[in-house]
Order: structure tokens, then C-alpha cells, then sequence
């Protein structure tokens, strides 16, 4: 029975949906791009119930449970996640949630000043994981640390995706310059040594993409060849991606690192650190910088800028974006996850 007011998705028009069709309330409080590109997909899969936290609507969220067979929740914290947690438990209802990496990291990186109360959500959020009917992780390295905190049910590693016909490269544009994009936590992301990478290679065009550029790291570094944007609308940010010829990220910790696979797809050749997913995402398309060094990466990028070895790498790139990274190869494995249940 559908509920009145509530947003269904149906993703194929030619399927006919019964009262008793298996119905996924999808719990989120994010409306980003790759969580919004998850409610399309799982709409192909199952009939959902798109439930978004953002309005603290307990009533809605309420009649979601009441009314569904599965509950999903993307990302292990904040109150959808423990709401929708303890609401399917006690409905009894399938709990799937996708962590994105966070929750399950005792990394300093991730929140050198956690407080009590993070603390305590940290704990609560691990808890629940561990009674979850499957934890959807976005890397081997996720799952490794979670299963160092937590003792999941089951669990299943679905990369990240990325919109292959969207995010593409384009022969028409230079390469010219060096990018990073970051929404925010400007240490963990490693945009300090971007910055310190930029101070040294100070003839080449450093480009930051994202809202980290009002952080106070990157407004007091004044430096003359780096262009802070900001946030940009997705055609804007691609253009970036196919302009650039580097993409650089040398992050403390990383549970995946979408805006790396987004820069892979364009033919963007990726300088990352050895920290967390990095490393298992990029392979052998780009560059691994032990701990992030970043002299180390500023000597790479120099000595590589001109050599053919970074459009074979470029190409590289591509191919593996399309192969690992697709919406195509996340449906199918996000369909196998929900056939489990």
C-alpha cells in the first residue's frame, strides 16, 4: 500500500508493481550527487521509497518502515541512520546499510578532535553495523577496517560509481594544469601538501575545485599559480577533469575517493598517497606517493609533465574508470547484494 504524499521510483517503466512487490526505504540525510546516483539505481532494482532525513520527518520515516520489506540507510551515522536502525528491528525488517568509511576507522586522520558525543555516535553507529543484515563497503581497505571494530553479519565491497558517458575525455582540450577537488576536511584530504606541491612547482597552474577553498588552510596560503574555484555545477567540474593533466590527492585516510575515479574517467592521470583505498583504486593507472610526500610528488609531476608515458597512462585511466567503476557494474552488484537478503 503506498503511503499518501510519499515519493515512489520505479526506474522500469514496463514492469508492473503489485501490493505485495518488495518495497526498499531508502534512509539518507545526504542529498549528494553519488547518494542521489544511488536512489536511481536501486529504483531499477526494487520498488523505493525515497525517505530523505533533511526535513526530521520521524513520521515519515515511520510510515516508510511500517510499509517497506527492506530498509536501506546510506552512511552508518547521524539520526536517519540509528532511527531507521532501531525502527527496522523493532518492525522486523531486512537492514542493509552503506558505510563510506568513517565510521568504521579509528584513524587519527579521520577526527583528530573527536569529542564525548562524536564518541558515543561513533559507538552506537559500530554497534548497529554489527546487527545490520549486510554492510555495504566501497573498498577492501573499508571492509578491513571494519572488520577491525566490528563483527558484521555479512557484508559485501561495491565500488563507488561514476557516470562513464558524463564524466569522459575529450581530445579537443589542453592539458594544463594540476587539480584537487575536496568538499571539506582540507588534513584529511591532504590539501596542505597540495598547496606545498604547488609552492614548488611554482611555473605550473594548480587548480583547487570545491567548498574546501574557504577553509582557513587554503586562505592564508596566497600562493600566485594556485586558482581557488570553489564549488562548480557537475559540466563545469568534468571540463576541469579534461583540462587537467594531473589529478592530485594526498590524503591521511580515504575510504574510497569518488572525486579520484570522476578525474580517471576524463583521462585525468591520477598522483595519489599510499593512504587507505587510494592505492586499490587508482592500480596501475596513475602514481602512489609513499606517505604523501609532497616533494616527492612535485619531482613526478615535473619530471613526467612532457613524457608519453602520461597519455598512455591517461588512456589507462579510462579504460579502467569504465571497467571497475561504472553505474553499469555497481547495478549489478548492488542487485546481487539485495538477492541476498
Amino acid at each position: 500500500m503506498k503511503v499518501p504524499g510519499q515519493r515512489y521510483f520505479d526506474g522500469n517503466s514496463a514492469r508492473r508493481w503489485t501490493d505485495d512487490s518488495r518495497t526498499l526505504a531508502f534512509v539518507h540525510e545526504s542529498n549528494s550527487s553519488f547518494v542521489l546516483q544511488d536512489l536511481q539505481l536501486l529504483s531499477q532494482i526494487e520498488r523505493v521509497v525515497d525517505v530523505d532525513y533533511n526535513q526530521r520527518n520521524t513520521a515519515k520515516v515511520v510510515f516508510s518502515m511500517v510499509n517497506c520489506k527492506v530498509v536501506l540507510s546510506w552512511a552508518a551515522s547521524g539520526r536517519a541512520f540509528l532511527l531507521s536502525f532501531i525502527l527496522s528491528k523493532v518492525l522486523r525488517k531486512k537492514f542493509v546499510v552503506m558505510i563510506f568509511g568513517s565510521e568504521v576507522s579509528d584513524s587519527p586522520a579521520v577526527d583528530p578532535e573527536a569529542t564525548l558525543r562524536s564518541r558515543t555516535n561513533i559507538v552506537l553507529s559500530r554497534l548497529a553495523i554489527s546487527h545490520a543484515d549486510i554492510v555495504v563497503c566501497p573498498s577492501n581497505f573499508t571492509a578491513m577496517e571494519m572488520r577491525e571494530v566490528c563483527n558484521p553479519k555479512k557484508y559485501a565491497v561495491v565500488s563507488h560509481a561514476v557516470d562513464t558517458d558524463k564524466f569522459k575525455m575529450s581530445m579537443a582540450l589542453d592539458r594544463e594544469f594540476v587539480i584537487t577537488v575536496s568538499g571539506g576536511q582540507a588534513t584529511r584530504k591532504g590539501v596542505d601538501r597540495f598547496l606545498k606541491v604547488a609552492s614548488l612547482l611554482p611555473n605550473r597552474v594548480f587548480v583547487i575545485i570545491g567548498a574546501v577553498c574557504s577553509s582557513e588552510i587554503v586562505r592564508q596560503s596566497n600562493l600566485q599559480n594556485v586558482l581557488l574555484v570553489g564549488r562548480v555545477p557537475g559540466n563545469q567540474l568534468i571540463s576541469y577533469y579534461q583540462r587537467a593533466r594531473f589529478y592530485v590527492q594526498l590524503s591521511r585516510h580515504e575510504g574510497f575517493g569518488v572525486a579520484v575515479a570522476e578525474a580517471m574517467a576524463c583521462g585525468c592521470v591520477p598522483v595519489v598517497s599510499d593512504a587507505g583505498a587510494l592505492p586499490e583504486v587508482v592500480g596501475d593507472s596513475g602514481f602512489i606517493i609513499p606517505d604523501g610526500n609532497p616533494l616527492e610528488a612535485a619531482n613526478l609531476i615535473s619530471r613526467y609533465w612532457n613524457l608519453e608515458v602520461v597519455s598512455e597512462k591517461s588512456r589507462k585511466c579510462r579504460d579502467r574508470a569504465v571497467s571497475d567503476f561504472s553505474l553499469r557494474r555497481r547495478s549489478s552488484m548492488l542487485r546481487q547484494v539485495l538477492s541476498a537478503l
